[in-house]
């Protein structure tokens, strides 16, 4: 965190911006060989609040689809079938769990179901540092999956993350997605074959604006 004497809004504006990227640049990133471990145990109230990913069967074959509940939609969904729709499905899911993490400041057990161990871990730190600063994420989170594409055991996604209907408090005050530095950010993932013959996230890279 910087140094510097601030004014004490300006001093929490400043962490909360780079707690908040350090959610979307280091939660997210891992690789099968990083990824040994296993997920942190998730605390009893995380437990006991979270819910497994709403699915909802539609023509194209995906079955992950927005959930006005969670405050996350996803838009310009592809007409995808097979593997591609099962990664797509996997991306999806994921996003919502980044999403619960992102409002509960904890990790469901969902999270292990659908990202590598080492994935979850830095959810979880991601999360403890968002706690310890009180802030309070709140709105819809919209994003896009797109540009899918399966090759063997390995596939990739992109994912664009738009925050432009998020409001980010902490007990100074509110502050806009821009403010924070959540503005339309491009990530690229890699998503593996689980042990299960399933599909996990990986690796998941920050690659800039979208």
């Amino acid at each position: 965190m910087p140094s510097r004497r601030r004014p004490a809004a300006l001093r929490t504006r400043t962490a909360a911006h780079l707690v908040l990227l350090g959610a979307l640049l280091c939660a997210c990133s891992a690789t099968p060989a990083d990824a040994p471990g296993t997920p942190p145990a998730p605390s009893d109230a995380a437990a006991a609040t979270s819910s497994p990913p709403t699915t909802a069967a539609v023509d194209t074959g995906i079955q992950e689809t927005s959930d006005p509940d969670l405050g996350i939609v996803f838009e310009d969904v592809p007409d995808l079938t097979g593997a591609e729709a099962d990664v797509y499905d996997v991306v999806a899911a994921y996003q919502k769990e980044y999403w619960r993490m992102m409002t509960t400041n904890q990790v469901s057990p969902g999270a292990g179901v659908v990202a590598a161990p080492e994935v979850v871990e830095r959810m979880a730190e991601s999360a403890t540092q968002n706690a310890g600063l009180e802030l309070k994420i709140t709105g819809t989170f919209h994003t896009t999956v797109s540009d899918v594409a399966v090759e063997g055991d390995s596939a990739t996604a992109s994912v664009c993350d738009d925050f432009r209907d998020v409001v980010v408090a902490d007990p100074n005050g509110t502050y806009t997605p821009v403010e924070v530095g959540l503005d339309d950010l491009a990530q690229r993932l890699t998503i593996t074959r689980s042990g299960t013959g399933g599909w996990l996230v990986a690796v998941n890279d920050v690659v800039g604006r979208c």
